[in-house]
């Protein structure tokens, strides 16, 4: 007599079995891959990570102007209206906009601005750092002398140029 609990004997030959066996671990194998996928899509466009991100970009960027001779002005390629930043000579603080006084929702990264005199007491650095933006679209870091200050960026408005006409010469036989 047949029972429920061997009723899959009846049903299905061993290589049968194993065949929807190793369909089931594939589809959750590619369950769980998507699923990893999709978090970590969605975590690297978080405003986290956005705000850590262009905090150390802008550390970076102070480091290589530092490097440059002459004066120099950089504008940060993304939109930053989110966040608030604020460079210091010893550091740049990131955070969301109007989250202030969140102090663990501040991101934090170290200048280290090169030193004029390392002796003197207290060393005296060769070049400072200052400005603070809010909210702004596009931030800029500029650079004049020995000083380097974040500020929102200009607007420039670029208009293409005319069009030249060619003059058409007429052809000889």
């Amino acid at each position: 007599m047949l029972s429920p609990y061997n009723v899959h004997k009846v049903l299905l030959n061993k290589k049968a079995a194993s065949i929807i066996l190793m369909i089931f671990e594939l589809l959750v194998v590619i369950l769980v891959v998507g699923m990893t996928f999709y978090a970590a899509r969605n975590y690297a466009k978080s405003e986290t990570i956005q705000k850590e991100i262009i905090t150390e970009d802008l550390r970076m960027m102070v480091n290589t102007l530092v490097a440059v001779p002459g004066d120099a002005i950089v504008r940060y390629p993304q939109d930053t209206s989110l966040f608030t930043f604020i460079l210091t000579s010893s550091e740049v603080i990131g955070y969301l906009k109007g989250q202030e006084s969140q102090e663990l929702g501040k991101v934090r990264r170290t200048l280290f601005l090169p030193l004029e005199d390392a002796d003197a007491t207290p060393p005296k650095r060769a070049y400072t750092a200052s400005g603070t933006v809010e909210g702004e679209k596009s931030i800029c870091l500029e650079k004049k002398n020995k000083h380097i200050s974040l500020q929102p960026c200009p607007e420039v408005n670029i208009t293409p140029p005319e069009p030249l006409e060619i003059a058409k010469t007429e052809e000889t036989p």
